[in-house]
């Protein structure tokens, strides 16, 4: 599964209504007050939000905020609706991640959607990615007599995934972990089962179509990729810990690994347990995902947060617990 962020508006609305080229919208997604920002850029979104005076906000706006501040520096110079130009200026890294993270979200549900129609096993239609060799075959062109012995516009190939849907003869030779569903986009194919209509009915409440995924902005434009549905991860290792307090280190940062430093936290007898677990897992697959799923828990910066403060004050009662025993 993808991940997101845990601010009040996510990143994927803000892909969304660049999808639907409402500019504005965009903009004001991205500059709006949030119940999770941080403190400091509030008062800069709250004379955004009250006035649209994008000069003064862009004075109060911390300068980390790098795509709030490359919107108002644009809007400030080349007026206030200058909404296309604005969303421009922001880097390119994370004008990607708003639209990457649309993709996400269309691909997470649709995985829930295939996986309690079809379940655990391959069926018909699905899609596995083609072989080296299958590959090979499909982009072979036929041979032309007329065709001159070389050509002085070579372009060079470039690598691209590709699948293809499977036969109800062939199911045998698959499992589930072959099966891939596509983010959407322009260059890639969808299932050939009823998976296909999922794609339309979700995309449809935000009045996007997963047929039409080019868009005027080339960047825009998206061309889709396939992801396995159901993975496992490799290099799996765990290990129960003990300490007492809240505050220390269990595991050791890359700085104590280099000089060789332990973390001051393990204690052998403590209180409290913890359990490490080491994983390797493939591109766009995360371990946050992979321990909610083991868990069945919120995973969460801000549900993590509220667990270690209920552990602090677990640890608290209990150290009083102590001292009066102590005490006595």
């Amino acid at each position: 599964m993808q991940r997101f962020g845990t601010s009040s508006i996510g990143t994927y609305e803000i892909g969304r209504a660049v999808l639907q080229v409402d500019w504005e919208a965009a903009i004001d997604l991205i500059l709006t007050e949030r119940e999770t920002i941080r403190s400091d850029s509030l008062e800069a979104r709250k004379i955004w939000s009250q006035t649209k005076n994008a000069g003064e906000a862009l004075k109060l706006m911390p300068r980390r905020c790098v795509a709030e501040c490359s919107i108002l520096r644009t809007l400030a110079k080349g007026g206030h609706t200058a909404w296309t130009t604005a969303f421009q200026s922001i880097p390119r890294n994370l004008r990607l991640i708003y639209l990457h993270a649309y993709q996400s979200l269309v691909w997470n549900r649709v995985v829930s959607e295939r996986l309690r129609v079809y379940g655990m096993k391959p069926v018909k239609g699905d899609l596995v990615l083609i072989t080296s060799q299958e590959q090979a075959e499909q982009d072979a062109d036929p041979f032309d007599p007329e065709a001159p012995e070389f050509s002085t516009n070579i372009q060079p190939m470039k690598e691209v995934t590709r699948a293809r849907p499977l036969s109800e003869e062939e199911l045998h030779s698959y499992t589930i972990y072959d099966v891939v569903l596509p983010l959407p986009g322009f260059d890639i194919i969808y299932p050939d089962n009823e998976i296909r209509d999922a794609y339309v009915e979700i995309m449809k409440k935000d009045e996007l179509d997963p047929f039409s995924m080019r868009r005027p902005i080339k960047e825009c434009s998206l061309m889709g990729s396939y992801r396995n549905i159901v993975t496992r991860a490799f290099h799996v290792d765990w290990d129960i810990l003990r300490y007492n307090d809240t505050e220390k280190q269990l595991v050791p940062t890359d700085a104590d690994i280099l000089e060789n430093r332990k973390p001051d936290g393990i204690v052998e007898d403590g209180q409290f347990m913890a359990v490490k677990v080491q994983l390797a897992l493939a591109q766009s697959q995360y371990a946050t995902m992979a321990l909610r799923e083991i868990l069945k828990h919120d995973t969460s910066s801000m549900s993590q947060s509220l667990l270690t403060a209920g552990s602090e004050d677990q640890a608290e009662k209990q150290k009083r617990k102590r001292e009066m025993v102590e005490a006595t």
